[in-house]
């Protein structure tokens, strides 16, 4: 008949991280920032493991690979290419066929969502940056990993170091309002 209540920081699954990332309609700058940072660390190790499983995959799946990198060209706004470099980053998770790689980027993609249309100015130069994503493909189905990891990481690195600065300032301002 009694009800514990656990510390979600010890007991929570990243199935929690929309609900804090966006709450009374506001963005929760330090979830946004741990979401970024995540994003980053992650990605380097999903394309190595997609350059590994890259030589057995079937056509369709690297067909696919090559057409997101064709809609992100096409896409008209930055909030299309963001979606598209979503679509373009789901491809690479699927190629790298892992479950746990899936199940962190599609809790990070629900968590992302919400704030697309608030990060969209400071993600335009990645989801903008077609050389970047091409060289991620490239890297990846020449079965290089090195290569894949480090253009992943070119790719990202500017994106990741803009949103975290901003939501410092951010959240410098914010405190600033609270005295």
């Amino acid at each position: 008949g009694t009800t514990t209540v656990r510390d979600f920081q010890q007991y929570a699954g990243l199935d929690l991280l929309p609900r804090l990332l966006v709450r009374n309609g506001e963005l929760d700058p330090d979830v946004a920032r741990s979401v970024v940072e995540a994003r980053y660390a992650i990605a380097p190790g999903m394309v190595r493991l997609a350059t590994q499983r890259a030589a057995r995959a079937r056509q369709p799946v690297v067909e696919a690979l090559h057409a997101a990198v064709e809609a992100l060209a096409a896409a008209d706004s930055p909030l299309d290419r963001q979606r598209a470099a979503l679509a373009y980053w789901d491809k690479l998770v699927d190629l790298a066929d892992s479950l746990v790689f899936r199940l962190l980027f599609n809790n990070l993609r629900q968590a992302y969502e919400p704030a697309m249309e608030a990060l969209a100015p400071l993600l335009e130069g990645e989801v903008s940056n077609l050389d970047g994503y091409r060289a991620v493909v490239r890297a990846v189905l020449a079965g290089d990993a090195d290569a894949a990891a480090a253009a992943a990481d070119e790719l990202l690195r500017p994106a990741t170091e803009a949103i975290v600065t901003f939501l410092e300032d951010f959240e410098d301002t914010d405190e600033g309002d609270d005295r």
